[in-house]
């Protein structure tokens, strides 16, 4: 019984093992991809085979992490190979990629920056065009990658884009344009960007890396770009004012960007003379001009396009800040008040809102009005006709100027404080937070007084001042505080 049992048991494990390799043997053969009936055991053809793998994967998107994937992604950029779809994909990957700073130096060992100018240059279409200047957008954020770019020779390329190219999708067209705008906007940040720009050298301070030489062009060559890329911003705004049509007319966002490059500009005095010969305070002045006698494009509804259209006009009016404060731009500035003063007019039709837009407006009549030719137009009637007075809400046309948009300026920061001191901001009607709102208002305070004062300087608008103030002594006091015509404009504030 004992035997019998044990052949059964061997019996039956032995049946057990050759079932399991049984199975093992047909999942064997199943997953065996070679024929044996076949005379080569190799049966593919060389460009399916493992041989040709590395070029079969030549196309392929990798994921970018690492140094060999980012050596890899970027020569397929260039390469006659890829097809235009794998390198659109190739280029959202190292867009994505290039966030972090570590990953731009990397990208630049392998040549990221001829790579990204041979595909605008070739022309690949829109998108290629908007990626590729997105790229070099998001190089432009550090200063070493920054200098590469320019090193480079990657701006006129910029240009290109930003200038616009005939094609059949003009979406796709303007999203390209406004990539090249946001580019060139980073590209004017910083010092190193306006040495490079205005036609100086780099300070000692500034390091250039091994693989970003400091060799570039000479001064008059360096100078020669910086008026090239004036000249492209200026067209922008000469041709969003100029009545293009509408596939030609920058898009809002674009003229964003070209108002920020020339904020950037003007803040170095090399930049304000090359911006002044390329006459953009009369573009600037045509694009007040056209906002202030359409204010319900820019102002007074929450509406997305005329929220960018205020900021457009922020940048607009802060430029021609910058500029005036120079010598030279004091020159060139007989019709902005009109301008500035309308704007100013619009504005104050919406108390304790847009304060920001009115400290910037009155900041530049301060610079304005301290050259002596145009201290008179600050008494001077805004509006001509009653059609006007009926566009801007308002009643009166012949009294109406800057020097009483500005008292009334001065009144209403007054009144915003008084409410800010009590701790009360959720009275007000602006949506910024408490502590720019304090700012603004503080801006808007200091700047209509002192743009008053420097009318007051003028002795034959001292009558038309005080008559604007009237009979308020503390307000009177309040803006000729500490000046040598105190108390004369207090004595005439209180006859009157």
């Amino acid at each position: 019984i004992i035997f019998s049992s044990f052949v059964f048991q061997q019996t039956h494990d032995f049946t057990r093992l050759c079932y399991c390799f049984s199975i093992s043997r047909s999942t064997m053969s199943a997953s065996y991809h070679v024929s044996d009936h076949l005379n080569s055991r190799h049966p593919y053809e060389e460009s399916t085979g493992f041989r040709a793998l590395a070029k079969r994967d030549q196309s392929k998107l990798f994921n970018g992490f690492g140094l060999a994937s980012l050596e890899h992604n970027i020569a397929s950029l260039t390469s006659a190979e890829v097809t235009v779809e794998n390198k659109l994909e190739v280029m959202r990957t190292l867009l994505a990629h290039l966030a972090k700073a570590e990953t731009k130096l990397r990208c630049l060992k392998f040549g990221i920056v001829a790579s990204l100018k041979w595909l605008v240059d070739a022309n690949l279409g829109p998108t290629m065009d908007e990626l590729s200047c997105l790229a070099l957008r998001s190089l432009a954020a550090v200063p070493n990658s920054m200098l590469a770019v320019y090193h480079g020779h990657a701006v006129p390329s910029i240009l290109t884009v930003l200038q616009g190219r005939e094609g059949k999708d003009e979406e796709a067209e303007m999203r390209a344009r406004e990539a090249a705008g946001e580019a060139l906007q980073l590209l004017t940040v910083g010092w190193s960007a306006k040495w490079l720009l205005l036609g100086e050298d780099l300070p000692d301070f500034i390091a250039s890396p091994d693989s970003c030489p400091t060799s570039a062009d000479d001064s008059q060559e360096r100078l020669k770009l910086g008026k090239t890329v004036v000249e492209a911003l200026c067209g922008i705004l000469q041709a969003f004012t100029a009545g293009e049509v509408a596939r030609r007319k920058p898009s809002l966002p674009l003229l964003r960007s070209a108002l920020q490059a020339f904020l950037n500009l003007s803040s170095n005095e090399a930049g304000v003379g090359l911006c002044l010969s390329c006459e953009l305070l009369a573009q600037v002045d045509l694009l007040l001009l056209h906002y202030s006698n359409s204010p319900a494009k820019w102002i007074g509804t929450s509406v997305p396009e005329v929220q960018l259209a205020e900021t457009v006009v922020k940048l607009a009016v802060t430029a021609v800040w910058n500029v005036c404060m120079d010598p030279r731009g004091k020159q060139l500035t007989q019709a902005l008040p009109f301008s500035l003063g309308k704007l100013l007019l619009a504005a104050a039709q919406f108390p304790m809102k847009h304060l920001e837009a009115k400290a910037a407006i009155s900041g530049a009549l301060c610079a304005i009005f301290i050259s002596e030719q145009v201290k008179h137009a600050g008494v001077e009637p805004l509006l001509s006709s009653a059609e006007q007075a009926v566009a801007y809400g308002v009643a009166e046309i012949e009294t109406l100027d800057v020097v009483e948009l500005l008292v009334s300026m001065v009144s209403e920061a007054n009144s915003i404080i008084a409410v800010l001191r009590t701790k009360r901001a959720s009275q007000l009607l602006d949506d910024l937070p408490e502590e720019l709102l304090a700012e603004a208002t503080a801006s808007l305070l200091k700047n209509s007084v002192q743009a008053i004062r420097l009318i007051s300087e003028l002795p034959s608008t001292r009558p038309r001042i005080s008559a604007a103030i009237g009979t308020d002594r503390d307000l009177c006091a309040q803006v000729f505080k500490k000046t040598s015509i105190e108390k004369e404009m207090v004595t005439a504030c209180r006859g009157s």
